[in-house]
């Protein structure tokens, strides 16, 4: 959802501010064999602007402390909520 306290402004229009992906992705990116059991210190280098079909790559470290670039992609998106997803 779009609201204050989890929308900032990318290139003067609506996005979801980095910290919000950033969490997600990290509590909800799944184990890979290649990565180990989970993947910590997500960072964005920006909010995802509100428009479908804008990506984002955010960078993670895997279990073995290699850097982990995660593909983010927004699906839909409204004047009020937003749907995206990552690639593993």
């Amino acid at each position: 959802m779009l609201n204050g306290y989890s929308t900032v402004r990318v290139d003067g229009r609506k996005a979801i501010s980095a910290d919000i992906i950033e969490g997600r992705t990290e509590n909800k990116y799944n184990p890979l064999p290649w990565v180990g059991e989970k993947v910590t210190g997500v960072t964005c280098p920006t909010g995802l602007k509100a428009v479908a079909g804008t990506t984002l790559t955010c960078t993670g470290k895997g279990e073995d402390g290699q850097a982990v670039d995660i593909r983010v992609t927004v699906v839909r998106a409204s004047d009020r909520s937003v749907t995206w997803k990552f690639e593993r």
